[in-house]
């Protein structure tokens, strides 16, 4: 066994019995190595029964492919032919959203490079278009005209767009000029925009350097 010197520890907090996570912080108290291993993965994904949340322009129109006016959600990790029903459902009252659901994923520039745009707008000719919903649900909250839902099957590549609109929204109220919804899905498993599986095998143990560091006035023990 050797003592060598070494940068302070950064703080730790235990996320399992024997895993570790490193932080950033004030120098903790000295380690083992012994069997300690350190998560270097990203965190999983929020559980799918979570619903999303965006918000939309009130400058918006009901059929708006703009990113700017309307809210883009990519949803992967689908299971295909399964049917999934997804709500708009609207956080602020004045809020009279639509939603258009499209196969695979899709930017507002892929939309427009397609050309399957019609005046900026979307179409049920738009590029892998599924299906189009207004008023179908009642409100989540109370306000003009009801909310949308629509049910789809998950395509082969198991990846919906969601682009929910501002249909005919009434005066917009906290004065950030834009309306706040969720996207609700059900039917399924499937991935939060910007996530992908847990890494649950991306575990392994914390390298140890062997070359000795200068002695000065601090020692951690590592054995």
């Amino acid at each position: 066994m050797s003592f060598w010197n070494s940068t302070p520890a950064p703080e730790q907090r235990p996320i399992e019995p024997d895993f570790w996570v490193q932080e950033e912080g004030e120098p903790s108290e000295p380690w083992s190595y012994a069997d300690r291993f350190w998560d270097n993965a990203e965190p999983p994904p929020p559980p799918a029964t979570d619903p999303l949340t965006g918000s939309v322009s009130a400058d918006g129109g009901r059929s708006s492919a703009d990113s700017e006016l309307s809210g883009y959600h990519v949803i992967t990790g689908m299971e295909p032919g399964t049917p999934y029903v997804f709500t708009g459902a609207r956080l602020e009252g004045a809020l009279d959203p639509a939603m258009w659901l499209f196969a695979n994923a899709h930017t507002y520039d892929d939309f427009v490079a397609s050309g399957t745009l019609v005046n900026d707008q979307f179409t049920n000719g738009t590029v892998d278009y599924l299906a189009y919903a207004d008023d179908t649900v009642p409100a989540n909250i109370p306000g003009p005209w009801r909310d949308p839902q629509a049910t789809v099957n998950a395509p082969e590549s198991g990846i919906v767009t969601a682009v929910v609109t501002n249909y005919a929204s009434g005066p917009e109220a906290d004065g950030d000029g834009r309306f706040d919804y969720q996207l609700v899905i059900e039917g399924g498993p499937y991935n939060a925009p910007g996530t992908s599986e847990p890494p649950m095998d991306r575990f392994w143990e914390a390298p140890v350097d062997d070359t000795p560091a200068p002695i000065e006035d601090g020692f951690w023990l590592f054995g």
